[in-house]
Order: structure tokens, then sequence, then C-alpha cells
């Protein structure tokens, strides 16, 4: 059981980290196209929490 709970939050944490990916790829567009701040801002910390995601990845894989 605990094995599959494991599994199930690494897709999770995966999937998460995907989704996130594409949003800042999509933002870093935005603001190439744009220059605004705004956007500056809103992509770097989808890019933090892209760091995150990796670090609970990686916390998730050392526990099981």
């Amino acid at each position: 059981m605990i094995g599959t709970h494991s599994r199930r939050a690494e897709r999770v944490a995966l999937v998460a980290l995907v989704l996130t990916l594409a949003l800042t790829a999509v933002k870093l567009g935005v603001w190439l196209a744009t220059d605004s701040l705004a956007v500056l801002s809103q992509m770097l910390d989808s890019a933090l929490d892209i760091v995150a995601l990796l670090l609970l990845f990686l916390g998730i894989r050392i526990a099981t």
C-alpha cells in the first residue's frame, strides 16, 4: 500500500512540474513579447515554483 501511495505522490508532483514548466514557458513568451515587468515578476515566481516542485519530487524519492 505504501508503494502505491508513493508512486501516486511522485506522479502528482511530476504532473505539477510539467504543467508549471509549460506555464512558465508561456509567461516567458508573453514577457518577451510585451517587456512587461508584471509578467516578468509572474514568470520568476513560476520559476521559483519549479525549484520548489523539483525539491518536492526529490524529497518524495528520498523518502520512499
